[in-house]
């Protein structure tokens, strides 16, 4: 996909920013798929959940892809299930996980050397359900690449088969 019109600033509105990055959760499971397989007799610490990252990991064992949108006062994220044969998002799936912070007041000092203002996930209060809504939609706008305008595709695409073979059942 061509994202020269990105660099020329044409295809976001301006003060937004798009990021995206992968996860490879699932502990024993990725344990086994990809770290004892290629660093025999590894010994891994801590719980599954924190062997997520995935440096050094081929694209088709990633679990999940994070895409991001940053404006000046949010950033939203979306993680969404990867499809490790295809290397692309399961987008029809919709999103696995998805976060909300509110960077209002930030001046980009980090006073306290921490995330000040990505401590409070917002994405499952209501009060914000309208902003996440707005900025998913245009996330996903961004990112995929296929967007399917139609969700729920027909069963019988083709008129001229009838899926039930003996129309009078009586």
């Amino acid at each position: 996909r061509d994202l020269s019109p990105l660099l020329r600033g044409g295809a976001l509105a301006p003060g937004r920013a798009l990021s995206q990055y992968p996860r490879c959760a699932g502990g024993a499971q990725y344990i086994d798929a990809y770290v004892r397989a290629h660093v025999p007799g590894a010994v891994i610490p801590g719980p599954d959940w924190r062997l997520n990252d995935c440096n050094d990991v081929p694209r088709a064992l990633f679990t999940h892809m994070g895409y991001s949108l940053r404006t000046p006062r949010w950033r939203a994220t979306a993680w969404y299930r990867w499809d490790g044969a295809a290397e692309r998002a399961r987008w029809a799936e919709g999103p696995a996980a998805v976060e909300l912070y509110d960077h209002g007041g930030d001046d980009g000092t980090c006073a306290s050397g921490a995330f000040d203002f990505e401590a409070e996930n917002l994405a499952a209060d209501p009060a914000y359900a309208a902003v996440l809504e707005g900025l998913l939609r245009e996330l996903e706008a961004a990112f995929n690449p296929n967007p399917n305008p139609n969700p729920n595709p027909d069963p019988n695409p083709n008129p001229n088969l009838n899926p039930n073979p003996n129309p009078n059942p009586n």
